[in-house]
């Protein structure tokens, strides 16, 4: 197999946002496109969904989203309190 191959698999956006929303947690989602489809991001009901990319930013409020962590805290504090 070559270094770098992956395979992707593709469905419509309707079948997206229904797999990611099938489940009672809240993960952290990302939606990758040519065109960048915020709607679609809208759509995920998750804690975080980064569109084309992500990167964390430790003093956004993160989490809380349906049985997925302790409720939406902000900042560092919560960060550093949640690990170990």
């Amino acid at each position: 197999m070559p270094q770098g191959f992956r395979e992707y698999i593709r469905w419509g956006e309707d079948e997206e946002v229904r797999i990611a929303n099938g489940t009672r947690y809240g993960f952290p989602g990302a939606v990758w496109s040519a065109t960048p489809d915020v709607a679609v991001a809208r759509r995920i009901d998750s804690g975080e969904v980064y569109v084309n990319g992500g990167r964390l930013n430790i003093d956004a409020p993160s989490g809380g989203v349906k049985e997925s962590g302790y409720g939406r805290e902000p900042g560092r504090s919560t960060f550093w309190s949640s690990g170990r």
